[in-house]
């Protein structure tokens, strides 16, 4: 990192220097006019990190919503460089998944977390507070439709209609995504 003056105007560049786990802040670390090291917080991350939290995923994992609902809100996903043209998911401040499919009269469809780009610095939360973000959609959007297969058109889809039964298959899910433990289940939830 180095100061440059342009026309007797400084630019301090800034980097990220790592996490500080005991708080979870990422510090930036910037030089002073005495070019000595001083860090700052950057932003404050309370049970998030920059890296995925998922190492395996289904082959297809989705989540379709009716075009308006409460208990999910929509964000551009904001890098250094910008806003793009990523939407994000949001269950309050947890991150659910990305949205791919906008159609006014069949709703939106979400890709989850566990199948999203590993690289991509998006806040990730923990597994638990992913499953208790999708779960909460689940129990106050009547309309949701969530689908997950483990190999595409391999195995046959289980249908599930109560939402004990996709709170147990779910909990398999997220445990598989986040170390590989225990088997994916197949299966499409919708209440009728």
């Amino acid at each position: 990192m180095r100061l440059k003056s342009i026309g007797g105007v400084r630019k301090v560049r800034w980097k990220f220097t790592g996490f500080s786990f005991g708080q979870h802040d990422i510090v930036a670390d910037r030089l002073d006019t005495a070019k000595s090291r001083q860090s700052v917080p950057y932003f404050n991350l309370t049970r998030f990190v920059m890296t995925s939290t998922f190492v395996f995923s289904p082959d297809s994992f989705w989540l379709r919503i009716p075009a308006q609902v409460e208990t999910i809100s929509i964000k551009p996903f904001v890098t250094p460089f910008g806003e793009t043209d990523e939407l994000l998911c949001y269950v309050g401040e947890t991150l659910l998944g990305k949205l791919v499919k906008c159609g006014d009269g069949e709703g939106k469809v979400i890709a989850l977390l566990p199948t999203l780009d590993r690289k991509r610095a998006y806040l990730w939360p923990n597994p638990d507070m992913f499953l208790q973000a999708l779960l909460h959609v689940l129990r106050y959007e009547s309309n949701a439709v969530l689908s997950c297969e483990r190999d595409t058109d391999q195995d046959q889809v289980l249908p599930l209609t109560e939402y004990h039964d996709v709170a147990a298959v779910l909990t398999q899910v997220v445990k598989f995504s986040k170390d590989g433990a225990g088997t994916c289940p197949t299966f499409l939830y919708q209440k009728l």
